[in-house]
């Protein structure tokens, strides 16, 4: 990439990790306006891998553009994070994490599922959005959270393990 256009060694991420191995493998038919997914596998950094199936429909018109993804995992440690980033000193990363969930929809209207799992809590999140294009967009949330170490994550001895649901719905992002 950075052949192509080479102001990318300019970007952090791109310039920590110039000299990285990565490992993709991409297993794909169809056209460019309807594309499947077959695998999207990509290993980097010491531990950190993703795994990604799915179909791609409507390109290259965005306004055509649909998506069916499933992110069957990604796994990564904050060692890796750490490398790829440069966190605020403020920060902590959980060791261990383990995400997977899924995306349906278009720019505008879209369903949404997550899982992030780590040896520090865990959140599970799913939602749509609809309406995106409009004066007010629409939004439904539910999620909850599981023993996670907010005090960890934040540098904070103060706080502890939090264990939170919420459901969450309305239109627009105005706060009045």
């Amino acid at each position: 990439l950075v052949f192509f256009k080479n102001d990318l060694l300019e970007q952090e991420i791109i310039s920590k990790n110039r000299h990285r191995k990565n490992v993709i493998n991409l297993m794909a038919e169809g056209t460019i306006d309807n594309l499947s997914i077959k695998d999207f596998s990509l290993q980097t950094g010491n531990s950190t891998s993703l795994s990604i199936v799915g179909n791609v429909n409507g390109l290259p018109d965005s306004e055509k553009l649909f998506l069916d993804i499933a992110a069957n995992r990604i796994i990564t440690t904050s060692s890796d994070i750490n490398s790829f980033i440069t966190l605020p000193e403020t920060i902590n990363v959980p060791e261990n994490i383990v995400l997977s969930g899924n995306f349906k929809g278009s720019p505008t209207t879209f369903e949404y599922k997550l899982y992030a799992g780590t040896n520090r809590g865990r959140v599970i999140a799913l939602g749509s959005f609809y309406k995106m294009d409009s004066q007010k967009p629409g939004y439904k949330l539910a999620a909850k959270i599981d023993e996670f170490d907010l005090g960890f994550i934040l540098k904070n001895d103060q706080l502890g393990n939090i264990n939170i649901g919420a459901n969450i719905s309305g239109e627009g992002f105005d706060p009045e």
